[in-house]
């Protein structure tokens, strides 16, 4: 029997009776089998409401409660409980306990068990009426009106990959009609309607998933669970379009010149220019294969860690290393560049390289930001 190597997810061990008894006893409002209560319903109460998330206190009633939460938004009824999942295998439970309606399920697998779950739920629900549909609520557009907009992730789920939220530019959240539309910059758009002034659901879904509002500070902030666009998000200013725009730059730069490294190694093994500018004109390329490194390493160094607990030495160190041979690189071709800038026959070649150079440096910025660099991997 392996051990589990991610502290406390998934450190509890339980048989499939132990699950049975578990589901029971939230059925049960807190008793044991022999009818002792070891919880009390105001306990069980709190252990299901969500109390210090912002949307909250704004009215949104289906977020995250004490390691409890709302599942089956789009089935005939909801349930509560909890489900996740470590390399090898996934497991959850569920209870609705106004239906006397429960379950918990393992599955040696790592995908495929949110189809199996709503299975699970549409089986227990199979006699269940189809609810009724819910009345229309009109959309408060002078409520809404100044929720418009655009908006940036502030608090990403994994600090690691939150540099995507941050380069992908957010969400814009416009009116359509008698609803809004959640329009992320590369995933499909969430349709939201309203439930009442500043709460939305999806379609097909019986609770308010969404929830516009303010922080302390006054700032416009827009809550969403599920979805492609879910998660904290604040209203952001005027140049939420420039992350997204210079990774499209960084992008076509660093594209184009490893194309350009290539002829230009052509050409110097044909001897048509200096044999000090192929470094600078390489090194684009190679900075691009350090970062790619990084990610590779970063990818088996989860999957060691959830399943072995060892990564692996190679591992270990390529996603250490990886970021800091990056940045190396790139200071190196800011270096070489500016070195043997009076050597180019073009000086519109080397700009190109420094500007090249100086959008790569902007990402590592970003990934450092966020957590990328060497000692904060290492932390990992």
């Amino acid at each position: 029997m392996l051990p589990i190597y991610l502290g406390a997810a998934g450190s509890m061990s339980a048989s499939a009776a132990d699950l049975r008894q578990w589901v029971r006893f939230f059925l049960h409002e807190g008793r044991a089998p022999d009818g002792r209560a070891l919880l009390q319903p105001a306990s069980l109460h709190e252990l299901e409401t969500a109390h210090s998330p912002l949307s909250a206190r704004a009215g949104l009633r289906t977020g995250y409660g004490l390691a409890n939460y709302p599942l089956g938004f789009q089935g005939k009824a909801l349930f509560r409980g909890h489900g996740g999942g470590i390399g090898g295998f996934v497991s959850a439970f569920g209870y609705n306990r106004a239906l006397g309606v429960g379950y918990a399920f393992s599955n040696n697998g790592e995908r495929g068990a949110p189809k199996l779950e709503q299975l699970v739920q549409a089986f227990l629900l199979r006699q269940l009426p189809a609810p009724a549909p819910l009345p229309r609520v009109p959309l408060d557009a002078a409520a809404v009106g100044p929720y418009l907009g655009h908006y940036c992730s502030a608090a990403p789920r994994n600090e690691l990959s939150g540099f995507a939220d941050y380069l992908t530019g957010g969400t814009h959240l416009r009116r359509e009609g008698e609803f809004l539309l959640n329009e992320p910059l590369l995933d499909p758009a969430d349709t939201l309607l309203p439930t009442g002034p500043l709460t939305f659901r999806r379609p097909g879904v019986q609770a308010a998933t969404a929830v516009l509002t303010r922080d302390k500070e006054g700032r416009r902030v827009l809550i969403a669970t599920g979805g492609s666009a879910g998660g904290y998000a604040l209203a952001a200013g005027f140049w939420w379009w420039l992350p997204p725009a210079l990774l499209a730059l960084c992008g076509l730069l660093v594209i184009t010149s490893s194309l350009a490294a290539l002829v230009g190694l052509v050409r110097v093994l044909r001897r048509r220019i200096p044999r000090a500018q192929l470094l600078p004109r390489l090194l684009p390329l190679l900075a691009l294969g350090a970062l790619a490194t990084t990610a590779w390493a970063l990818i088996n160094f989860v999957g060691h860690l959830s399943t072995d607990g060892y990564p692996g030495l190679p591992t270990a160190a390529a996603a250490s290393l990886g970021p800091l041979v990056f940045v190396a690189f790139v200071i190196a071709d800011v270096g070489l560049t500016v070195r043997y800038f009076g050597q180019f026959r073009r000086p519109a070649v080397a700009w190109y390289l420094l500007l090249t150079y100086g959008a790569l440096g902007w990402l590592a910025a970003v990934l450092g930001t966020y957590g990328w660099m060497s000692l904060r991997l290492w932390g990992v």
